[in-house]
């Protein structure tokens, strides 16, 4: 019995061999990726003879892969599917022969392994186990079970790797998808040191804490064409190479306003006289005090600065998507997304200092000016409905260390020690092929 269960086992995986032979392509470079295809269908032949027909996950997966990098559209690797379906139909038979196949049919089966290259042989013992097999209740089972697999490895195909790359595919290749996005954030910021460099004195505020200003949601302002850039915003745009890998550009705007109302170690020396205001100042009223009584208290509410037109991040990123779930047709997908890259840091920064006159507020709203730069890593989720249309819900950290923002017109300078950001991003994104491929109907 175990000779003769080798000896099923070795016709099977030959004439699986010389069915699928007439797919191999003529391209040269092609030939390995064909000998790989062969060898993890004979390993799926396998699994369905001895396994009660369940194929593992992996050797699934892998056969995905190997069909998207033989085959340069979707429609061969399918066509592939079917023919493979032929191989599948002996393998399940010979896992059924008890109670189906004859004796003599048997007998016969195992004679013609010394003539394996008669496939003319091979085609009139196979017709004849069709003949036999329907006669038998059994018969029916098995014809349900193959197409069950069949179905079950052409749906899996068209759902994960429907923009399968293609590596090293002679023809055919799958185009690339360029995608558009736009939202808003909200953003939360570490302390930073935030040194002053100006003609009349340096100084330092310590552990200065910045936080972001959103704008208050307002259609008006929110869905008027004209006014999109005033909120916190998010602008990219992509390039998918393949449905893994992918490059885009982006400009991150966010707002960043020094909190005057804390206590902070301020050092340094500033020559002129401020005016602050706190609780302990009489009814409110700005007072006077010399920059070293301001040292001592750590009250900063004569200074406020902001990039707040804003903090913006300019950036290109480098792009991975893992597919967690596609559903037929594209109607309905999910991937999780993973990038990282580097950028500028381009503010209009407003500095304003209370001091010489208790009502007068000297300071200055630059232009922009590049001002410093960054990297950032981030994670997200991807939900596309229809193929064009998706959401993208993302986590961004970035740090940014601020060299050279502008103060006033007389030369003076902001430097900040890096900056961290944690950004919570919500987008709307469209995305198209550059060649649309056409679907069978």
């Amino acid at each position: 019995m175990k000779s003769y269960t080798l000896l099923s086992v070795f016709v099977v995986f030959l004439v699986s061999w010389s069915s699928l032979a007439g797919a191999v392509p003529s391209f040269s470079e092609q030939f390995q990726s064909e000998q790989n295809l062969v060898q993890v269908e004979k390993r799926i032949l396998n699994e369905v003879s001895h396994a009660n027909g369940v194929i593992p996950g992996e050797i699934r997966q892998g056969y995905f892969q190997l069909l998207s990098i033989h085959y340069g559209n979707r429609e061969d690797a399918l066509s592939r599917i079917e023919r493979f379906g032929d191989a599948l139909e002996w393998a399940l038979l010979f896992r059924s022969r008890e109670g189906v196949i004859s004796e003599d049919l048997r007998q016969r089966i195992e004679n013609a392994s010394n003539e394996a290259n008669d496939s003319a042989l091979l085609a009139r013992l196979k017709d004849e186990l069709k003949i036999q097999v329907q006669l038998s209740e059994e018969s029916q089972r098995i014809h349900a079970q193959i197409l069950d697999v069949r179905e079950g490895l052409s749906s899996q195909f068209q759902s994960f790797y429907d923009h399968q790359p293609v590596k090293g595919a002679a023809q055919n290749p799958l185009p690339g998808q360029f995608y558009v996005l736009w939202g808003y954030n909200r953003t939360w910021f570490t302390r930073t040191d935030s040194t002053f460099v100006t003609p009349e004195g340096t100084f330092t505020i310590h552990g200065s804490q910045g936080y972001d200003r959103p704008s208050p949601f307002d259609p008006k302002v929110y869905f008027n064409p004209t006014q999109l850039s005033i909120p916190q915003y998010n602008l990219t745009l992509g390039y998918m190479f393949n449905s893994r890998w992918g490059i885009e550009v982006g400009q991150d705007h966010m707002k960043w306003v020094f909190d005057s109302n804390q206590k902070y170690q301020i050092t340094g020396d500033f020559s002129p006289t401020l005016y602050v205001t706190d609780s302990e100042t009489p009814a409110g009223n700005p007072v006077a005090q010399s920059f070293n009584q301001i040292k001592q208290s750590g009250n900063a509410t004569w200074l406020k600065f902001e990039h707040t037109n804003g903090y913006n991040y300019p950036h290109v990123g480098v792009i991975f998507q893992q597919p967690l779930y596609h559903g037929p047709r594209g109607k309905f997908a999910m991937d999780a997304r993973f990038g990282a890259g580097a950028g500028l840091f381009v503010p209009q920064t407003s500095v304003f200092m209370q001091r010489d006159q208790m009502w007068s507020w000297k300071g200055y709203d630059n232009q922009f000016h590049v001002a410093g730069g960054g990297g950032h890593a981030s994670a997200a989720l991807k939900i596309t409905f229809f193929d064009q249309f998706f959401l993208l819900a993302t986590a961004r950290g970035s740090v940014i260390k601020v060299t050279d923002a502008l103060v006033d017109q007389s030369g003076a300078r902001l430097m900040q020690s890096p900056i961290g950001a944690l950004e919570m991003i919500g987008q709307v994104g469209y995305q198209r092929s550059l060649t649309p491929k056409k679907r069978k109907k």
